[in-house]
């Protein structure tokens, strides 16, 4: 992870211009991304109960889940809108 600020000077750098940026609000993410996924992960969690990958890939999302539930306001995610160089 990196700032907003690092972003738009690596996207400079790249000879890109920004046009715009605005970061996506938690709810977003929670309602639209993080919330059905912890749902779907809850019904197929004792399907792949025999499978180390699966149980691993499913450890990590919960984590990610709940970091995100409790940090939430302390990182985000931003959108920039971008003009090709000349």
């Amino acid at each position: 992870m990196t700032t907003v600020r690092e972003c738009e000077r690596i996207i400079r750098d790249a000879g890109y211009g920004i046009i715009g940026s605005f970061r996506l609000p938690g709810d977003a993410w929670w309602n639209e991304f993080y919330e059905p996924l912890e749902a779907k992960m809850n019904l197929i969690g004792d399907q792949y109960a025999d499978n180390p990958d699966a149980t691993t890939i499913l450890a990590m999302t919960r984590k990610e889940v709940a970091l995100f539930r409790e940090y939430a306001d302390q990182y985000g995610y931003q959108v920039f809108l971008l003009r090709k160089p000349a």
